[in-house]
């Protein structure tokens, strides 16, 4: 039996965690500990007693016995590439790393499918599925560095989501530890399934309330052997808009459409020191429309089609990318937008609200008025094809501490007006910590009073990622 020491209670249960895991895998140094007691959001910290790295579904169900019986607290980590405070121990206690859940288990192309551990890389996953022919288009632009359950457990998407969508509609069964030990599989291997409750799709976005994702059985697509990448700008945001709204209308299916907005643009390019084409004192948007497919004939037909629509919108040359070198270049300067806003002493606040797309012109009009009126800066870019368009806001050091009265007002009126307009907090990122006196704010008693309902079924004991997403009072 464990007995807890009051004056050093994290002593007690190191012992009984190395027992579990090995010496090797138990972490209380403080300088090895740091990097796990952060994530990517801002400059913010929480200390946490031990870092635990487990290798296998019972040595998690021990873990979490231990901690459910003796109410310690649990942070389950991903790759720490969280943007909302998701993976921060808030309350210490232990820091579970999913890092040594690193196996892909098989790549079925029959089925086509893949059979993971959580702790695996996203992009390694879409390497692997490419070499055999097939398609995981599920990748976030930290896809080198995330990890599958990180993304399950906020429900990512990826600039491919025009086309393919999001992690929810690849995810078929789950493999998950409960915060009471148990170990469960919460479906089936079955394409389609009308059997009860759907347990899969709860877990998904959950991050990490319900329990510790360990294995995932993932959808695969045949992988496009052909794909084109049109890049056009525009001297306003409005007609970049009108002409996403007629590659809608006109019925092409491209699998990426990324529209970057004037303030996005011009800081990215001035970090950058490069030349970018299309890019003037007249230029207000870029818009990059990727499209792939099986038939080469087929592709084109729609790459001229979409070509035929934006000419209408716009007056500049398109540029085509259609060797790997030329896409690169096309894509690079949106791409190189994250590393820019965190340059030379800045940082940035998340704001990742999804909105109907034909709200998508209000919306950016709106949060600009926003910032404006608080003398913030901006910048606008991702994925317009949802409607899931970054606004983030670029903060100094100063303004970067948590929390802060003038950005947290332009928040809350932020997504107020997004609330307005039919639209949601997170379109990818999730909740976390940072958003969930947002998400109280936007949803009503009953709401919460299921959510919170949901968490105290599952955790009984209230041990494991306590206060992510919402407060547990």
């Amino acid at each position: 039996m464990l007995i807890l020491n009051e004056a050093r209670p994290e002593m007690n249960y190191i012992h009984a965690l190395q027992k579990i895991v090995g010496e090797n895998y138990v972490i209380t140094d403080s300088e090895e500990k740091y990097i796990y007691e952060q994530d990517n959001t801002g400059n913010l910290r929480f200390p946490c007693d031990c870092v635990v790295k487990p290798a296998s579904s019972q040595e998690i169900s021990a873990i979490l016995q231990m901690c459910s019986e003796y109410a310690l607290q649990v942070t389950v980590r991903g790759g720490g590439t969280g943007v909302t405070g998701g993976a921060l121990p808030l309350y210490g206690g232990i820091v579970l790393s999913l890092e040594r859940f690193n196996r892909i288990l098989e790549i079925d192309t029959t089925n086509s499918w893949a059979l993971v551990e959580s702790g695996v890389v996203t992009q390694k996953l879409s390497d692997a599925a490419k070499d055999r022919g097939l398609y995981y288009p599920i990748v976030p632009g930290s896809g080198g560095s995330c990890l599958i359950g990180g993304n399950i457990s906020t429900g990512a998407g990826s600039h491919r989501s025009a086309r393919y969508g999001t992690i929810r509609d690849y995810v078929i069964n789950l493999e998950v530890v409960l915060p009471t030990g148990e170990i469960m599989w919460t479906g089936a291997n079955t394409t389609k399934n009308s059997s009860g409750f759907n347990l899969t799709q709860l877990f998904v976005g959950s991050e990490g309330t319900l329990g510790v994702i360990t294995r995932a059985l993932l959808k695969l697509v045949p992988f496009p052997s052909h794909e084109i990448v049109l890049l056009s700008a525009f001297d306003s945001t409005k007609k970049a808009v009108s002409a996403i709204e007629d590659i809608a209308m006109a019925g092409i299916s491209p699998s990426s459409v990324e529209l970057i907005c004037e303030d996005a643009l011009w800081h990215t390019a001035e970090y950058l020191k490069y030349d970018f084409p299309l890019l003037d004192l007249k230029t207000k948007a870029h818009l990059l429309v990727e499209l792939d497919g099986y038939e080469h004939h087929e592709l084109m037909s729609r790459a001229e089609k979409s070509t035929t629509i934006i000419e209408q919108h716009t007056d500049q040359e398109i540029l085509v990318g259609d060797t790997a070198e030329s896409k690169k270049k096309l894509w690079q300067l949106r791409e190189c937008i994250g590393e820019a806003m965190t340059q030379n002493g800045l940082q940035y606040r998340d704001v990742d609200i999804c909105v109907p797309r034909s709200q998508l012109l209000n919306y950016l009009e709106g949060v600009q008025n926003i910032c404006r009126q608080h003398d913030l800066r901006t910048a606008s870019f991702g994925h317009a094809w949802d409607g899931n368009l970054h606004t983030m806001i670029l903060l100094s050091d100063e303004e970067s501490i948590f929390p802060n009265e003038k950005v947290d007002k332009a928040l809350e009126e932020i997504h107020h007006f997004g609330g307005e307009l039919g639209g949601v907090i997170s379109g990818e990122h999730g909740i976390g910590f940072l958003q969930r006196d947002l998400f109280r704010m936007l949803s009503s008693e009953r709401k919460m009073e299921l959510v919170r309902g949901i968490k105290k079924l599952f955790d009984p004991a209230g041990i494991i990622n306590k206060d992510k997403i919402f407060t547990t009072i």
